[in-house]
């Protein structure tokens, strides 16, 4: 009986251990699992509104645009506009130099040739008589003509005085130049010299002569109280070396000594007085910490959230009741509007009374978050503080151990100190005894230095006043200079006038000759035709000449006009939209000088956007203007297309074009909203829970699952279709329960069914 009973005493024994380390294991296998499952934050499925609107600011630009071009090449003088100006037809936009060009030559030539030719043939076809005065007339004037061109090309007597006259000015300009690099050098010198007025000179302003003879007699003299000096200074510097022996020991025991007490931190008394107020302060915290964690546990023991997400369950039932109550009054035909509106009475009261108990939910829920977060905010805090106020009590104790080794040494090395403080006080007085000896003859030194330094004073002056008159007589040189300069300046300026009269009034001329070529010409055609020789002349050839003349003419208006104008006006009224030239700068052929809107056309605007903002809008979509515009300004803006980003190769983003009109100016910023108004939904979740696979779009809620050791967390596939979204969030319909829990960021990659870790937001 005995065995049996010890051997069931066995069993038992071995039973409860092996449960026992079975508890074990099982306790440390979730312990490392949960270690390496995916960590997922999550959210509440909830009521929420989507933003559909897309807001952004772009600038306003002219539907068309006229570009301003020149076909010359020319130095622009000055740019008239700017950017932003208003400008009307024939407006000056750019001021040019003017240019010779060997087109424009050519194209005269090429006049002058063509006006020969048909003169010729005009006298050769006539023969009468009374008209040799006329042919007479027209063969002086083209005569002279020639003459006056041939003046304008042989145009260079009064070049070359010209040159003459830049030769002599810029002679004159290098010799004015050497002489003030001569009289920079005069100044340099005269600043070596060194020589200062005294006080006396400075205040009566008379100078003192010294000869070379009084300066080296005052030297001699300083010199031999120089020599007293260093037999002072001999004997002074055996006493100091002694002083300083005696200095460096006492500076070295005062360091040993400055060392040891730099090492006692805090007196004996304070580090003391200090472990007592340590150990007050942990038995505090102490006290502090036990109540806190009590106030955490109770605030996670609240019943109030349960009760409340309870009764909003129940309210948000009679809302989904009402809602379909009123959609199934609404179809049928046969409802009244009595029945309707008591109806759409009970559904709004159910709305009510949902969105109510939402509120207050979320506020027990924010409010126990908040309370949660406090108390273990303020228990974290003073569990720190508890950890640092042991590290500083253990290390006040030892500070104080520390301490007192430390004072016994500081109080031996304190007699030290004090033998070598006498010695080296001693040495010191035998030092400056010698220094008063050394001082009274480096003072009788000084006094004659002073003496000295007057006496160097007046020869410097002597010196000084040498290169001040040197530097006077160039100055009356430079002045000299500076006039001749100056005279052959003017006489060049005025030769340049007279160059520049001289051929203007040639060109005038020549002018004014062609002019008259072309009075005669046609007073010779009349003549002959009232004469009845017409018929003598060859109509068709002179016909031809005619028409030949008058392109060619046209020709040299035509490059006249682009190299002697030095005016660009705009050719048509609008805004300044840009200027891409600068005062200075070249003009080339058939380049931009400026981009001019065309106000009346209108204007437009576009704006860059993803394409899920894009697919929110289409077409038509209403506009809002959200920039600050005044109150008496009307503005209107129309989404006219959405296409695609062209500009940026293999870029998912859309273009939105505007089209615009009211009160605006080019380049103007402009700041819209557009699309429907923002929605309210009844299921939301963050963007970031939305997933996507072949089988379409879902979300992973948490179910949780509770075993003897702990509780798991298991993610759950639910399809969800998108019913509107904007950049963080989007509302949804599916198979789940409202206020469930999505994840919305997970550690790694989770798939339907995996155990997944909560963790707090």
């Amino acid at each position: 009986m005995k065995e049996n009973k010890f051997n069931r005493e066995w069993v038992k024994t071995f039973a409860i251990i092996f449960l026992a380390v079975l508890l074990v294991l099982t306790f440390f296998s979730n312990t490392i699992m949960n270690m390496s499952l995916p960590e997922v934050s999550t959210e509440y499925i909830q009521y929420g509104m989507i933003k559909t609107q897309v807001r952004g600011t772009g600038t306003v630009l002219a539907q068309d645009n006229y570009s301003v071009t020149t076909s010359a090449t020319r130095e622009v003088v000055k740019v008239a506009v700017k950017q932003g100006d208003e400008v009307k037809k024939g407006d000056v936009l750019f001021y040019l130099s003017e240019a010779d060009s060997d087109e424009l030559k050519t194209a005269r030539d090429n006049y002058d040739n063509l006006n020969y030719d048909y003169n010729k043939l005009l006298i050769d076809s006539s023969t009468d008589k009374t008209l040799d005065a006329k042919k007479l007339e027209l063969k002086q004037t083209q005569s002279d003509l020639e003459d006056t061109k041939a003046k304008l090309e042989n145009f260079s007597e009064l070049e070359s005085k010209i040159e003459a006259a830049k030769a002599e000015l810029k002679a004159a300009e290098r010799a004015v130049t050497k002489k003030q690099n001569e009289i920079t050098e005069l100044e340099k010198d005269k600043a070596a010299v060194g020589y200062t007025p005294t006080e006396d000179e400075a205040v009566t302003g008379k100078k003192t002569d010294v000869t070379l003879e009084q300066y080296t007699a005052a030297t001699k003299q300083l010199e031999a109280v120089e020599s007293k000096i260093d037999d002072a200074k001999a004997a002074l510097t055996e006493l100091t070396a002694k002083t300083n022996t005696a200095k460096t020991n006492y500076d070295k025991v005062k360091r040993e000594y400055d060392e040891i007490n730099g090492k006692i931190e805090t007196p004996l008394e304070t580090l003391e007085e200090k472990i007592k107020t340590s150990d007050r302060e942990i038995e505090s915290l102490e006290r502090d910490i036990k109540y806190l964690k009590q106030d955490v546990y109770a605030n996670k023991h609240n019943d109030d959230l349960e009760k409340a997400y309870e009764n909003f369950k129940d309210k948000q039932k009679a809302y989904k009741a009402a809602k379909a109550s009123y959609d199934a009054i609404l179809e049928d035909p046969e409802s009244t509007d009595e029945q309707r509106a008591k109806a759409l009475a009970r559904y709004k009261s159910a709305q009510d009374s949902m969105d109510a108990a939402y509120i207050e939910y979320d506020n027990i829920l924010t409010n126990k978050e908040e309370t949660s977060s406090t108390l273990e905010k303020s228990l974290a805090e003073k569990e720190t503080s508890l950890k640092y106020a042991l590290e500083d009590n253990t290390k006040l104790k030892k500070n104080l151990n520390e301490t007192r080794e430390l004072d016994k040494q500081l109080k031996a090395k304190k007699t030290e100190l004090e033998k070598a403080e006498n010695t080296y006080n001693t040495a010191n007085d035998a030092s400056s005894a010698a220094q008063t000896v050394y001082d009274n003859a480096t003072a009788e030194k000084e006094l004659l230095e002073k003496q000295l330094q007057k006496t160097r004073n007046g020869y410097k002056y002597i010196v000084y006043k040498d290169y001040e008159d040197k530097i006077d007589a160039a100055n009356d040189e430079l002045d000299r200079l500076n006039d001749v300069k100056q005279e052959r300046n003017d006489a060049l300026n005025d030769l340049q006038s007279d160059s520049t009269d001289t051929e203007k009034g040639l060109k005038d001329q020549i002018k004014s000759y062609e002019r008259q070529i072309v009075t005669i010409q046609n007073d010779i055609e009349t003549a002959l035709k009232d004469a009845g020789n017409t018929k003598k002349l060859n109509d068709l050839e002179l016909e031809k000449k005619r028409k030949e003349i008058a392109r060619a003419y046209e020709q040299v208006q035509k490059l006249e006009a682009e190299y002697t104008n030095t005016e660009i006006k705009s050719p048509v009224s609008g805004v300044i939209d840009s200027v891409s030239i600068a005062s200075g700068q070249k003009t080339t052929p058939d380049q931009s000088l400026a981009e001019i809107s065309l106000k009346d056309n209108g204007y437009k605007m576009t704006l860059t956007v993803s394409q899920e903002q894009a697919a929110k809008l289409r077409p038509g979509s209403p506009v809002e203007i959200t920039s600050y515009i005044p109150y008496d300004s009307e503005i209107t803006a129309t989404l006219s297309a959405i296409k695609n980003d062209t500009a940026n190769k293999g870029s998912r983003q859309k273009v939105l074009e505007f089209v615009i009109s009211g009160d605006v100016t080019p380049n103007m910023s402009l700041s819209v909203s557009v699309g429907d108004k923002n929605a309210s939904y009844d299921n939301t979740v963050p963007n970031t829970a939305i997933r996507e696979d072949s089988d379409g779009k879902y979300i992973l809620i948490v179910d949780s699952k509770s075993t003897p050791i702990s509780t798991r967390y298991i993610a759950k596939r639910v399809n969800v279709t998108v019913v509107a979204s904007d950049d963080t969030r989007s509302a949804i319909t599916g198979d789940f329960q409202n206020y469930s829990y999505v994840v919305a960021t997970s550690s790694k990659p989770i798939n339907d069914k995996d155990q997944v870790k909560l963790v707090e937001n």
